[in-house]
């Protein structure tokens, strides 16, 4: 059996934490000061940035955050209280005027059961179907 010293205990446990994975293999990215959670996600606004500039869309906002607390209900999944939902775009389909809210999601992060609860909040609070972008 191998000793070390504390020292050098506290810098391998410090490695490790920095090379630890993310939980769905994606990484952060930072672009015209928003971070986004994954390069998908930054893709997909940067497809949105464009639609503005030609006219198709107005009023892109990153990040919107959605209440759901309003001091007489309170929600809670596993411990957790769910006061809101952040979704990673809304905009105007300026064709429509249709308001759209939607969320990057892969095949594996859109079963996500604490995301499928607060989607469903969103639909039946808010009446907002949030849409999701599959890429």
């Amino acid at each position: 059996m191998e000793h070390i010293s504390a020292a050098d205990y506290q810098v391998n446990e410090a490695a490790k934490k920095k090379k630890k994975r993310r939980k769905y293999n994606n990484r952060k990215v930072e672009a015209d000061g928003f971070t986004f959670d994954s390069d998908k996600e930054f893709k997909r606004y940067c497809y949105l940035k464009v639609r503005q500039q030609l006219g198709e869309i107005r009023d892109l906002e990153v990040h919107p955050v959605f209440k759901f607390d309003d001091g007489r209900l309170v929600i809670r999944y596993e411990g957790k209280r769910i006061a809101k939902y952040e979704a990673d775009s809304s905009y105007i389909e300026v064709a429509t005027g249709e308001y759209v809210v939607e969320d990057v999601k892969s095949k594996v992060t859109r079963l996500n059961p604490f995301y499928r609860l607060k989607k469903a909040i969103m639909s039946s609070m808010l009446g907002i179907e949030v849409q999701e972008v599959i890429l």
